[in-house]
């Protein structure tokens, strides 16, 4: 597990490298490249912080390069440094490797300060995920239980008729299963395999309504909620990083923001303000959901 903890702190160190050099290009990023180019990037460097690969490494390793200064190559790095890839070089204190105490029992090994480190980084990880997927497993079972299909209420017929123009407008042949549910505070699409788009139970103009259906439908179309969960997977390996945390919260911005940017392209520029007073109104209603895996309006 020691193995596995230092190679997780290795990419971490190297993700790190990655989000500042991301920070720093922002202003540019937003000039040249729309918040749909910046969501993907995002999700990339989620990628990898699950899944590291050479390729990604590699770039890690240059960017680290040109922000900071290495003292030593690593071919010629003493027996107590870890050498991570793009020459980053971490000092392991003697302290770190020495055991905590002497051992009684033969053929047993010692337990390190490091090992000690890597068992607090494995049960963070593990109560993490835990404590996030109960929370969407319980918020799911309340949303869904105090809930009545959208076909099933007294406007039904003007909702399915919107739901099925916007289906065809944005190219989606899967059922979407549509429901109100006195729980939900916005709009929102919830469920991996199956998901679900939930409206909060109350009345909506026409045009609020189209909005709101066709925000929730790009993200249902686009699958925002594997990419979510991909970087609350990637959070859960790299709890203890705040750069990987800040990542989340770029990420979860930009999703937005291309998702609102999509449905202003297929507007018309008179459009644009009620658009933005839809969302200003679910906006004021909720606060951001401490629920994971979660697509939601605003």
């Amino acid at each position: 597990m020691t193995n596995v903890f230092l190679s997780v702190l290795r990419i971490s160190l190297s993700a790190g490298a990655v989000v500042l050099f991301l920070l720093l290009l922002t202003p540019l990023c937003n000039k040249r490249y729309g918040a749909r180019w910046r969501y993907r990037i995002w999700v990339f460097l989620a990628l990898w912080l699950v899944f590291p690969f050479e390729t990604v490494g590699m770039l890690a390793g240059t960017v680290q390069r040109l922000y900071s200064e290495q003292a030593a190559d690593s071919r010629q790095a003493p027996e107590n440094q870890t050498v991570l890839p793009g020459r980053i070089v971490i000092d392991i204190p003697q302290q770190m490797t020495a055991p905590i105490a002497e051992q009684k029992e033969e053929g047993k090994a010692p337990v390190t300060f490091l090992d000690l480190a890597a068992a607090v980084w494995m049960a963070g990880s593990v109560i993490f995920l835990f404590v996030h997927f109960v929370s969407y497993l319980h918020y799911k079972r309340k949303l869904l239980k105090n809930s009545v299909s959208v076909w099933e209420a007294s406007n039904s017929a003007a909702i399915c008729k919107q739901l099925e123009a916007l289906k065809t407008l944005l190219h989606i042949r899967r059922p979407v299963p549509a429901r109100y549910s006195s729980e939900a505070a916005s709009p929102m699409v919830i469920g991996f395999f199956h998901p679900v788009l939930v409206l909060p139970d109350e009345a909506y103009s026409e045009m609020d309504l189209y909005f709101i259906l066709k925000h929730e439908l790009i993200h249902f179309k686009r699958k925002d909620v594997w990419a979510k969960l991909l970087f609350m997977t990637a959070n859960a390996v790299h709890w203890f990083h705040p750069m990987v945390w800040y990542s989340l919260k770029e990420m979860r911005n930009d999703r937005e923001i291309a998702c609102d940017s999509s449905v202003l392209n297929m507007l018309k520029e008179q459009d644009y303000a009620e658009y933005g007073n839809t969302l200003i109104r679910y906006a004021e209603k909720m606060s951001f959901p401490v629920f994971p895996f979660i697509s939601n309006l605003g």
